[in-house]
């Protein structure tokens, strides 16, 4: 079995960047779920930006970043529904 004290130093300078940027890559995602729906709210569908800024949830909840989701899927179920009621409503 190979424990980290039998890997070599650049092997572990690998790991590391790989981890790096693995990290950098997910908040990327993240990011552009984000922009994707600031672009829908601009010029979307109540209904397509209820289902982006619900994307964007998935997206931190898929990357497990508990933070993010916890924000945007709070969001996500306030502006849906507003937007739910504002359709019945017809405005």
């Amino acid at each position: 079995m190979m424990t980290m004290s039998s890997v070599n130093f650049s092997d572990r300078l690998f790991i590391a960047a790989l981890a790096l940027a693995a990290s950098c890559c997910s908040q990327d995602e993240g990011l552009a779920a984000e922009r994707r729906y600031e672009m829908v709210r601009r010029h979307g569908t109540l209904k397509e930006q209820c289902e982006a800024i619900t994307e964007v949830a998935d997206t931190y909840l898929r990357l497990r970043n508990e933070e993010e989701y916890a924000l945007w899927s709070l969001m996500a179920r306030n502006n849906c529904k507003a937007a739910e009621m504002r359709h019945r409503l017809g405005m």
